[in-house]
């Protein structure tokens, strides 16, 4: 039987490690932040309310940050509020709106640390955001550093933003407390908390695990203890991580491991740790997409970021650099094979955000509307890969009687050499290249007046996507 939710507080803030210190808490406004909040006033804990707005829902965002200045100010506790720009932040440094927000949350949340000298940050999340994670990382692809159980302690997921002398710990007191625990929390003490409508948005991946996904786990399962198991697979996984961790960062920090000097020689998964490691330190996205690309690039120079260039040393280092015409820009062998045959749908590649719906009738175009195109449904079929230009890839772009080289078609429409290498195509299999980012579309999948069903096909880079038509 799991213990209540004030009770773990309560011995929580009577630990040795925080007893008396003062306590940072991210709150959103939500029920679990809001539970957490309440209850540490109710134990009159030293706590601090730490709010990041990122003004991704209007008038929302700022009631969210109105709602809970003013319960701070009701009950007497410090409260500090900033707004973040995600959107521009996703668009300048190429990286989606999720993973966007995250870095701008985590990063004024240090900074505000810092500046109040606070060295514990709680975080209210509780099993099911454990496994909703653990399931949302395993569907999109991951290292085994991705599988591991979020600790109830943990180290700052972002070093980089802490002064050399400012340790910051983050402790998650629920992580193993079910959300209906919380639930009857918040019910009993009639705690106030916002309703974020985006939660129920099928649109977005984590949503539909959590509405979709783990009730079909629960009648798969006919209510046995999957969730505990799987959290035990989790546990293992963090072990294991933990000690890939460790030895990686031997072999970083001294040369060698085992008596393994030579990166070559590595096993496979430390090779893998070694570099994730280097590209988690430099603050860069180190998916298991991103890693791969380097193992696998004997060395050569790839695409970064839009001003960044990486090789991977043979000596296992990783060298980046700024881009110049001294790197040729090297063909990604980045790619996504995404199932379209359901919708709506969305999904993330390299930092663009695609978004797409089939519709049963043709809808009418009557003007060119940005990040917007139609195809015909029946002729693209139900999945489509998503990836970069590669060697002779060719092109039959609408409008024009017959197929060219992509290279060529880059050349004749004057797009430079790296850009070339960082627009997302999207590839029918077995008929072609029927999209390329920010370029007309192939005129074999264009929408006539026979199509039956067509294809709405959104795509941005740094802005949120709205669903329907």
């Amino acid at each position: 039987m799991c213990e209540d939710p004030e009770s773990i507080l309560q011995k929580f803030v009577h630990r040795s490690e925080v007893t008396g210190e003062p306590l940072g808490l991210a709150v959103s406004g939500g029920r679990d932040s809001m539970a957490m909040l309440d209850t540490l006033r109710r134990l009159e804990a030293p706590v601090t309310a730490i709010h990041i707005n990122h003004q991704l829902r209007g008038i929302d965002s700022d009631q969210d940050a109105e709602f809970i200045r003013n319960y701070c100010l009701t009950h007497g506790l410090a409260c500090f509020v900033q707004r973040v720009n995600v959107v521009d932040y996703s668009r300048i440094h190429k990286r989606s709106l999720e993973e966007s927000a995250r870095i701008l949350r985590y990063q004024s949340m240090a900074d505000w640390m810092v500046k109040l000298k606070i060295r514990h940050l709680l975080i209210a999340h509780h099993a099911e955001d454990n496994i909703e994670t653990f399931l949302l990382r395993l569907l999109r692809g991951t290292g085994i550093h991705g599988l591991a159980v979020m600790d109830q302690q943990a180290g700052f997921p972002f070093p980089n933003f802490l002064p050399p002398d400012f340790p910051l710990h983050l402790w998650r007191p629920w992580i193993r407390v079910p959300g209906n625990l919380i639930q009857a929390l918040v019910h009993d003490r009639n705690i106030p908390f916002r309703t974020d409508d985006s939660n129920r948005n099928l649109t977005f991946r984590r949503n539909r695990i959590r509405h979709q996904l783990i009730p079909a786990l629960d009648q798969v399962e006919d209510n046995r203890p999957w969730r505990s198991a799987l959290m035990d697979f989790m546990s293992i996984c963090s072990q294991s991580s933990d000690f890939l961790k460790s030895c990686a960062t031997q072999w970083l920090s001294t040369g060698h491991f085992n008596q393994i000097t030579e990166f070559h020689l590595l096993p496979p998964a430390l090779q893998y740790e070694v570099v994730r490691l280097q590209l988690q330190a430099s603050g860069h996205s180190h998916s298991l997409r991103r890693v791969r690309s380097l193992l696998d690039s004997q060395g050569n120079w790839i695409q970064l970021t839009p001003g960044e260039m990486v090789r991977l040393l043979p000596d296992g280092h990783l060298r980046i650099s700024p881009f110049t015409q001294l790197h040729a820009p090297q063909f990604s062998s980045l790619s996504l094979t995404v199932d379209i045959s359901r919708g709506p749908g969305r999904v993330e590649f390299e930092g663009l955000t695609i978004q797409w719906e089939k519709l049963s009738h043709l809808q009418p175009v009557t003007a060119q509307i940005s990040h917007l195109e139609h195809f015909d449904a029946d002729t693209i079929g139900d999945l489509v890969i998503l990836r970069f230009w590669q060697p002779g890839d060719d092109f039959h772009p609408s409008g024009y009687s017959r197929e060219f080289k992509l290279k060529k078609w880059f050349s004749s429409q004057k797009v430079d050499r790296l850009q070339r290498h960082l627009r997302v195509i999207a590839e029918c299999p077995g008929r072609g290249i029927f999209w390329i980012e920010g370029m007309r579309i192939a005129e074999w999948a264009r929408c006539s007046p026979t199509t039956q069903k067509s294809l709405l096909w959104r795509f941005n880079r740094g802005h949120s996507l709205q669903s329907g038509t």
